[in-house]
């Protein structure tokens, strides 16, 4: 039975696409060899006409190469047709997180998060699908507010499934589809596929039909071209789907073109999806929790507790895992974008061994700590703090997060330190520079 989906659990896609459009290669491949020997045949054949008398050169050759191209074009597309399915097969049961649920029930909660169900939204990072994503699908016979639950395994509209839920609270029933779902591989994929597996036959024979020139050419490179052009379609049939700047859309200057002024607005448009309100509120009635409070009066003594107690709940919510203490007497980093420098009051550093992580991991550095598209630069200057004397910190787990209504997610995953009271750390020192 599947587990139920709450608010921050991932949603994702399968490798369909990228199956199928092996497989469409594959079958180019085949259906080139089909078309070669087709042409062999043909010329063998038209010859043979021509030698016994029943037709003229022209004739045979017009004959024979509609031939080839029928046939050569029917075997080239029933063999295109399977490695495909055979593909997309394979790829459908490779998944891969793509996003996550970012909306759910004001007043149901499922392990202290909202509840999911059919017309909440998620977001999901592909290229080309919409913002505004909703669940679309939840069991038939259990509600929360009056619409299906979603569950682990239910699509959501742009073709994904939710991925991940609840470990200990599981939802049965039958599944029930309230909203449609779009195909993992589009329409115009799939004709364009069937289409392009026609091409090597339909090719060669306009080639034969050109003259003896055109010919001479085919036979020296038409095979190599048309491997090269099989594998040149595909992947501009994959981009299309993706989106022509695929994952790293947000790495562009296309959405500082476009976003500038919410991009600009973080407060409104970057949302952190990590632990929840009310896991963070029980978190500081802890004894872990009032030296969190503490630790930050000391810092800014003049503030409000209601104030101090907004700004801890919005730290801790920016981690996937609550924070626990530790004594600190080694430097501390930052990254930054060049123009800017190290604000007086941030709390977010790292350990160096975090920042080594980071840079070996081969992901986006605004991807690994969760950075808004505002901070996203080429390069960032590297600062490094170390405490007057033995300090206390928090750490804990970057949590997922997106920006610009879905436009772009953000994994996290790195390790954050906090440090919440600046006033027992040096001045930050720029060391450096690291590459994104």
């Amino acid at each position: 039975m599947p587990a139920a989906a709450r608010l921050g659990d991932p949603i994702g896609h399968s490798k369909a696409l990228t199956g199928f459009v092996a497989g469409a290669v594959t079958g180019l491949v085949f259906a080139t060899g089909v078309a070669i020997a087709a042409t062999m045949v043909a010329g063998a054949v038209a010859a043979e006409v021509v030698t016994a008398g029943l037709a003229t050169p022209l004739v045979a050759g017009v004959a024979a190469t509609v031939g080839e191209i029928v046939v050569s074009g029917a075997v080239g597309s029933y063999l295109s047709s399977k490695t495909e399915n055979i593909g997309e097969n394979i790829g459908s049961k490779m998944q891969a997180s793509t996003g996550l649920v970012v909306e759910g029930s004001s007043n149901v909660f499922i392990n202290g998060k909202p509840a999911a169900f059919v017309t909440k939204k998620v977001v999901c990072s592909k290229i080309g699908h919409p913002s505004g994503d909703m669940v679309a699908e939840g069991a038939s016979t259990v509600f929360i507010n009056g619409q299906p639950a979603g569950r682990v395994g239910d699509q959501v509209v742009c073709g994904g499934k939710i991925m991940a839920g609840s470990s200990n609270v599981i939802i049965g029933s039958p599944t029930k589809r309230v909203l449609s779902v779009n195909p993992e591989v589009p329409h115009w994929v799939r004709t364009a596929a069937f289409v392009a597996s026609f091409l090597p036959g339909v090719a060669r024979g306009a080639y034969r039909l050109a003259g003896a020139a055109i010919k001479a050419v085919a036979e020296k490179g038409l095979v190599g071209a048309a491997k090269a052009g099989g594998k040149a379609v595909a992947r501009a049939m994959e981009r299309r789907a993706i989106g022509a700047k695929g994952q790293n859309f947000y790495k562009t200057k296309y959405l500082k073109e476009h976003h500038a002024a919410e991009i600009a607005d973080t407060k409104a448009n970057f949302k952190t999806h990590g632990v929840s309100y009310e896991e963070a509120k029980k978190y500081l009635n802890t004894e872990e929790g009032r030296k969190y409070i503490d630790k930050m009066q000391k810092a800014d003594p003049n503030a409000s507790l209601e104030s101090i107690t907004d700004r801890a709940v919005g730290n801790i919510q920016s981690g996937s895992t609550l924070p626990k203490s530790e004594e600190a007497s080694s430097p501390l980093y930052k990254i930054v974008p060049p123009e800017e420098g190290v604000t007086a009051y941030s709390p977010y550093f790292m350990k160096k061994e975090e920042l080594e992580a980071a840079q070996k991991s081969g992901k986006n550095l605004g991807d690994y700590f969760g950075l808004p598209v505002k901070s996203e630069r080429g390069t960032y200057d590297v600062y490094e703090v170390t405490p007057r004397s033995s300090a206390t910190v928090w750490s804990s787990k970057i949590a997922p997060a997106s920006d610009l209504g879905g436009i772009v997610i953000r994994e996290g995953g790195g390790e954050q330190t906090l440090i919440l009271n600046r006033g027992e750390w040096n001045e930050p020192v720029k060391i450096g520079q690291v590459k994104n």
